[in-house]
């Protein structure tokens, strides 16, 4: 049993990682709208079977960089501006509104796992200089770090169906986590240190409003570099609108 459960935990840390990069070559334009996504290529590329390859695919529908239609197996889709500027704008009011409500929960376990987490945030998001940014490892455990940081905010929150929304949000477009690939160095300490500590000081001050106003602002500061990075490298330009939903068979 033990062995069964690290070898699904294996082969789901694979499929991060390998989402983590295509979602990358995504929105880099390395990977262009249109594209196909074989999968006995990609198991080619990573050095993997297929069942990491598929739970990937899967991840990368969900966020709808990816669709699938019969005998034409995986495609590269590219969302449009104004779903991108919905969703953040979204997120940053409800985020913002968890934060506000987690203040008025917090205890002293909440103020030791945060705390926690923005130092972990802070270490993974300076990294050892020899571990280059395009490292997938790296970029998952970025992301979860951060990801970890405002799931805490969130549930302490104390709103089931405030928490479930902002995580459909979420699943839709993770372009905020790996925004230090997209920013320079500087922008990017200040997104992923700076302002995840500004934060955990206002919850830890119970300032309710601060916190709100923080957190809004911090979601609003990734859409613009996301946007932003993406404006610069013409990641619009032929657009594919198509937005099918077969599961992965290639």
């Amino acid at each position: 049993m033990a062995q069964l459960e690290e070898d699904v935990l294996t082969e789901t840390t694979l499929a991060d990682e390998i989402a983590f990069q295509l979602e990358a070559d995504i929105l880099a334009g390395r990977l262009q709208p249109g594209s196909k996504l074989r999968q006995e290529e990609l198991c080619a590329r990573f050095g993997v079977s297929r069942t990491p390859i598929r739970e990937a695919l899967r991840k990368l529908q969900a966020q709808r960089l990816v669709t699938f239609a019969p005998n034409r197996g995986a495609t590269v889709r590219t969302l449009t501006r104004q779903e991108i500027e919905e969703v953040y704008d979204l997120r940053a009011e409800l985020e913002g509104y968890a934060a506000q409500l987690a203040c008025a929960r917090a205890d002293d376990d909440f103020d030791r796992r945060l705390i926690a987490a923005s130092s972990d945030v802070q270490t993974r998001a300076q990294p050892d200089p020899d571990r280059d940014v395009s490292d997938r490892k790296l970029n998952v455990e970025v992301s979860e770090s951060i990801r970890g940081f405002h799931h805490i905010i969130q549930e302490t929150a104390g709103n089931a169906t405030l928490v479930s929304v902002i995580r459909d949000l979420e699943a839709l477009f993770l372009g905020s986590f790996c925004s230090h690939e997209m920013a320079d160095p500087g922008i990017a300490e200040r997104l992923h240190v700076d302002e995840h500590r500004g934060i955990q000081d206002a919850m830890l001050a119970r300032n309710g409003a601060a916190a709100r106003e923080l957190m809004r602002g911090h979601i609003l500061h990734a859409k613009k570099i996301l946007l932003d990075y993406l404006d610069d490298t013409g990641f619009w330009a032929g657009h594919d609108d198509t937005d099918d939903q077969e599961q992965p068979n290639d």
